[in-house]
């Protein structure tokens, strides 16, 4: 719950209990992780699904495969065409990722098993200002190509709002679907956020080469808690998976 940097000891409590326990520690990893961000757009944290942990994939799954057994026995057409249209908000790693998974699971794996759907029924939308901004531009490039070689429709409107009828962009406009998943952006833990030390823009720590946080002794941070800059480019590491795997690994070697 809390990290008392001067004592040296945190505040923790398990989740089905009322009671709270200091911790002392000599070393302390902070990856705590974060949390979407849903707060950039209205009805985002009523109506969208979030794709964050390995429960979010199943609950995104089974919501699409309960739309393509809901779509076959709709006689409206309008009705139809927004039960098969499936929008990702982001267009960072993971909503780029998740778009082409999703293409994949229906067009080419649930349409074999509901024959009365086309392929070319289902529509797919990503919606962000660009594709993969924080990797090189030849490889954004190259991504954008497949995506839209693939029928994904890319759209760089800036997401308003979201109802249960879909998600309206800033110009007006309405993509009508029951399937919009809000990918755009993580907010800070609260416990990262709560704490006096030197943070980005965007509320991560800022760490150094050895993952050690800077007026804190002892303490390093990693992952989605941390703003290491990468050497090569000097911008901060990507908050993904995929960096953050590396740099567990180089803070076990660092302690």
């Amino acid at each position: 719950e809390a990290v008392d940097l001067a004592r040296r000891r945190l505040v923790v409590r398990h989740h089905r209990s009322v009671v709270r326990q200091h911790v002392h520690y000599d070393r302390l990893v902070i990856a705590l992780g974060s949390a979407p961000n849903t707060a950039a757009a209205p009805g985002a944290t009523e109506h969208a699904l979030t794709f964050k942990s390995a429960g979010d994939a199943i609950r995104i799954r089974n919501h699409v495969i309960d739309l393509f057994e809901i779509a076959p026995v709709s006689e409206d057409p309008w009705t139809r065409r927004r039960l098969l249209t499936f929008v990702v908000v982001g267009a960072g790693h993971a909503g780029t990722e998740l778009a082409a998974a999703l293409e994949e699971l229906t067009r080419g794996i649930l349409v074999r098993h509901y024959p009365s759907i086309r392929p070319d029924e289902v529509r797919l939308v990503l919606v962000g200002s660009a594709v993969l901004p924080q990797t090189a531009a030849d490889l954004a490039a190259y991504t954008t190509a497949r995506l839209i070689n693939r029928g994904i429709e890319l759209e760089t409107g800036r997401a308003a709002r979201v109802t249960a009828e879909g998600l309206t962009l800033a110009d007006g406009r309405v993509v009508e679907s029951r399937c919009v998943i809000w990918t755009a952006g993580n907010r800070v833990s609260p416990v990262v956020e709560a704490l006096a030390l030197r943070k980005t823009r965007d509320g991560r720590l800022v760490v150094n080469e050895r993952f050690e946080v800077p007026s804190a002794p002892g303490v390093y941070a990693l992952g989605d808690n941390a703003a290491q800059s990468d050497p090569h480019t000097g911008q901060p590491y990507p908050a993904t998976a995929q960096v953050a795997l590396r740099q567990g690994r180089a803070v076990a070697e660092v302690i």
